[in-house]
């Protein structure tokens, strides 16, 4: 793990997509498409490492409201920088979050609101495929905490390389382990586009608030249950709704997966 995690001073959950292996018998390519949380409070020491990645996109899935409330601290931005237009997250906050009262009902409300994932931000990452297929350089795809807008974009993107489901699964929980929770647990987080501005967090019980911060890979499984519902396979989402044609992925597949290194 310690090779994947870019250990940042000012961002968290930070990493590299790179090292896993796919279905054609390559593995993702390392220092290509990196994760990672908001971008607002990096240290001069971050921007430094950052600056050594090659990142020459940049894919925000914040709302406008977190831009604003937090913009990114990124002294010389990338070549191309694309961000949501969505003004605020208010209606997902009441749909998903607000009223909690329990664990189990955390969870069922979490696991709604990945399967709602993909066709809310539908546009957001049929724009993140097509900046992935003509950007030369590394990208870097991210939210306010890099879990759950980020975690489901990461998991398609992998899915779209030939990675296996149980790797997708992997990396989505990695984040759980990342986000420092004891930190958590003092400051409230700004989760699902910034509930905690509403004061929605804080009301809710420990218990609740430790699944609403987590990266349960029954979260992630939502999401892609939710597709094949709806699509009959992620395959077919990929395609249908996201225009992700087979000479899409072929390229994709090309530009971001190389022969497995033995280091790196």
């Amino acid at each position: 793990m310690s090779s994947r995690v870019l250990h940042l001073k000012g961002a968290s959950n930070f990493r590299d997509l790179g090292g896993y292996p796919t279905s054609s018998g390559r593995e993702t390519s390392w220092r290509s498409i990196f994760r990672s949380a908001k971008l607002s409070t990096l240290h001069d020491d971050d921007l430094q490492i950052i600056s050594e990645c090659n990142i020459r996109s940049v894919v925000d899935l914040r709302t406008i409201a977190e831009q604003t409330a937090h913009p990114s601290r990124w002294r010389k931005p990338p070549d191309t920088i694309y961000t949501s237009a969505k003004t605020n997250n208010d209606e997902v906050i009441d749909l998903f979050v607000r009223g909690i009262g329990s664990e189990g009902e955390a969870v069922d409300r979490m696991r709604a609101f990945y399967a709602d994932l993909p066709f809310r931000y539908r546009d957001e990452f049929a724009a993140l495929f097509s900046l992935l297929d003509r950007q030369d350089g590394a990208t870097l795809i991210h939210c306010t905490a890099g879990k759950d807008r980020t975690g489901v974009a990461c998991a398609l993107v992998l899915s779209a390389l030939g990675v296996h489901k149980s790797a997708l699964v992997e990396d989505y929980a990695l984040t759980e382990t990342l986000l420092e929770m004891a930190e958590l647990a003092r400051t409230p987080a700004e989760h699902i586009g910034g509930a905690n501005e509403h004061g929605v967090l804080e009301s809710l019980p420990p218990a609740a608030r430790r699944i609403l911060w987590g990266s349960d890979p029954s979260f992630i499984g939502a999401a892609f249950e939710s597709l094949e519902r709806h699509f009959g396979s992620v395959d077919s989402y990929l395609e249908k709704a996201l225009l992700v044609d087979k000479d899409m992925r072929a390229r994709l597949q090309d530009r971001y997966t190389a022969d497995i290194q033995r280091s790196h």
